[in-house]
């Protein structure tokens, strides 16, 4: 890439490690710090950024949970929620953003396409059971 170019690319967090591992030369463990395997590293590896702009392609939607939201974002669509009346993040009911037309989020397409609201609800659901995070 060049000083000063802008790359719009979906990433997130989770792509830090994966980045710092390759330019360092690193390589992620086989087994974790109590002998188990270790997980899965998730996250794409952000190092080709810094000599190409051409956007890197994802495997799968990115997901995220916290307090009492949650989302599942691929290049185009943005699937969320936030739980303003139930405690967890799964009481609140899920928002479909187009991201090509609509990178402000303001129109809701969820009614749409339904059918991607329940693919990418699906996608999530599996995320959810594989990571088991404290809920």
């Amino acid at each position: 890439a060049n000083p000063g170019d802008v790359i719009t690319a979906n990433t997130n967090l989770i792509d830090i490690l994966p980045a710092l591992l390759a330019v360092a030369g690193a390589q992620y463990p086989e087994v974790d710090h109590k002998g188990e395997p270790a997980p899965p590293l998730e996250g794409l590896n952000l190092k080709p950024y810094l000599s190409s702009p051409q956007i890197l392609e994802r495997d799968g939607p990115v997901f995220q949970r916290w307090k009492r939201g949650r989302s599942a974002r691929t290049e185009r669509w943005k699937l969320l929620s936030y739980a303003e009346k139930g405690p967890a993040a799964e009481d609140g009911e899920w928002e479909l953003y187009d991201m090509a037309n609509d990178r402000t989020e303001t129109i809701n397409v969820a009614d749409e396409h339904p059918d991607i609201v329940a693919e990418m609800t699906a996608d999530y659901d599996a995320w959810l059971a594989r990571v088991r995070p404290d809920l």
